[in-house]
């Protein structure tokens, strides 16, 4: 992440502090909540409990927080001065851990499918470069070594490859082994910027996002770069695409219709039906599924600070969950069989 973003995202989270509130929703989630001044992480328990900050995280400036695949663990990167690095975070003992050091910026924690590693990106050689280190920190290692950027990396079902994007002329998908060789282009897109891969659940595909200009389209394209396919074709600005856990559907964000409103939609996988889920007058964001399938989480401005909403996939009313006067954001799912657990733990 260049510092510039950085920044720009810790002063968006700043904005605003106080109380919040949930209604009753059927999952966990993970949120990060400026409520008391400062971006941090807090835990929207299930049963309509109130958010609660996580103790023992990181106090300050945190962004970019992932459950581990068993719920029991949360990655997260967090201001360090200038530079910030990636953390985890124990659901149980609520302690926590600083995984990177250094006088640079880490990013992008993403853990493998089996939560024994996680790749990341780092500039520690002075420009983004993708890495690997074991989920407690050790054994870093560097898998990219280009003259420009590596980001946005992600793991496939089976851990075996890692799909990114690589800055040349403009950004491209790119999808190399999980140990760093064989990256090859995908896409290849002259005058297109791509962004935002994902495996879909099979992993013989890659979703993304292509941008020329002010219009963005949801492809998907086959490991070997044959078969490109768009899923919207609609001329009009379409972003992260999400696959429902039964991997039928793909949630993601329009402005479709919308005089330049992004709101919440849902289609099937193959790109066909698309429905308009949310109504809102202001922009929507980062669609999470609900463990069920039943339902999509969502960060949305409509009443001028960010809060938690969530709609059915069938649409109809949607339910706001947090009412703070700062900004909750970036709303994460905790998988459900790892959440009955840690919680009969206690």
């Amino acid at each position: 992440m260049k510092l510039q973003r950085f920044m720009s995202l810790l002063a968006v989270l700043g904005a605003g502090a106080g109380a919040a509130s949930a209604a009753t929703v059927s999952d966990e989630l993970l949120v990060i909540s400026s409520r008391n001044g400062a971006a941090e992480l807090y835990h929207l328990r299930e049963q309509g409990q109130d958010v609660e900050k996580m103790r023992g995280a990181q106090p300050s400036a945190v962004f970019d927080a992932r459950w581990s695949p068993d719920g029991r663990q949360v990655a997260y990167v967090a201001a360090a001065g200038p530079y910030a690095h990636v953390f985890v975070h124990d659901m149980l003992s609520g302690s926590h851990r600083q995984l990177t050091q250094g006088n640079h910026l880490n990013d992008s924690p993403r853990w493998s499918p089996d939560g024994r590693q996680l790749v990341f990106v780092s500039h520690r050689d002075g420009n983004q470069n993708i890495y690997r280190m074991d989920a407690d920190g050790k054994n870093q290692q560097r898998l990219t070594e280009y003259a420009e950027d590596d980001v946005e990396p992600v793991w496939s079902p089976d851990g075996k490859r890692i799909a990114f994007m690589r800055n040349e002329n403009r950004r491209d998908l790119w999808v190399m082994n999980a140990d760093g060789s064989e990256a090859r282009n995908l896409t290849r897109s002259p005058g297109r910027d791509d962004s935002q891969p994902q495996f879909t659940p099979d992993g013989l595909r890659v979703l993304f996002t292509t941008r020329q200009n002010s219009v963005a389209e949801i492809f998907s394209i086959a490991l070997d770069g044959s078969d490109r396919r768009a899923l919207t074709d609609n001329k009009s600005f379409n972003s992260a695409p999400r696959f429902s856990p039964d991997g039928r559907h793909l949630a993601f964000l329009s402005n479709a219709g919308g005089e330049g409103v992004t709101r919440l939609w849902v289609m099937n996988a193959d790109g066909t039906k698309p429905r308009l889920l949310s109504d809102s007058k202001l922009d929507d964001m980062s669609p999470e599924w609900s463990v069920d399938g039943q339902r999509i989480y969502f960060a949305s401005t409509r009443e001028v600070r960010t809060s938690i909403y969530s709609v059915s996939l069938q649409g109809g009313s949607v339910d706001r969950l947090t009412h703070g006067i700062g900004q909750d954001m970036l709303p994460q799912v905790r998988p459900r069989a790892a959440a009955s657990r840690v919680a009969q733990a206690r």
